[in-house]
């Protein structure tokens, strides 16, 4: 999405299908929303507006940038599988199924790329979601450093899932 789309949809306000919350929203909060907009026909969340269409804090290209990464690179043979965000007061968690491919580690993947999903990466690529392949860690690293945010990467002990975590100290 687009600064300027961004913006036009912010001074709509809210609706049916959009919800502002605060940058200090509750992740049970958080849950119940989502799961309204599941329930239904779908919606969109903005966190980091109030309810008065004001945008605390800046720097969300950070999290734009780990979800596009979980959703082009996750482990589609894994059925019934989604990736998963979990908000908790100290940190943000994003859950993408499915280990590292092939040979990356989390030691060489800041220098070795592979694209496990080429059509879905190609698909956001054209849509204007991806920069380039290859890009997304270093960039992932690099706003989290702008933005004074400490992130982590790591597979869960059963390699089951990948997970980026973030926080703000």
């Amino acid at each position: 999405m687009r600064q300027n789309e961004l913006l036009e949809i912010i001074s709509n306000g809210e609706s049916s299908k959009i919800e502002f919350k605060s940058d200090e929203v509750h992740a049970n909060t958080l849950a119940e929303e989502i799961v309204a907009f599941a329930n239904f026909e779908g919606g969109t969340i903005l966190i980091g507006v109030d309810d008065f269409g004001a945008v605390a804090g800046c720097g969300r290209e950070d999290i734009e940038e780990f979800i596009v990464n979980a959703v082009c690179h996750r482990d589609y043979t894994i059925s019934g599988a989604a990736v998963r965000l979990f908000l908790f007061n100290n940190r943000l968690e994003i859950r993408s199924p499915g280990g590292l491919p092939n040979t990356l580690t989390v030691e060489n993947m800041l220098y070795r790329q592979f694209t496990r999903n080429q059509m879905i990466a190609s698909f956001l690529t054209g849509y204007g979601y991806m920069e380039r392949r290859g890009k997304g860690i270093l960039r992932m690293i690099k706003l989290c450093q702008t933005n004074g945010i400490l992130c982590d990467f790591s597979p869960t002990p059963d390699k089951n899932e990948f997970v980026v975590t973030y926080k703000v100290p």
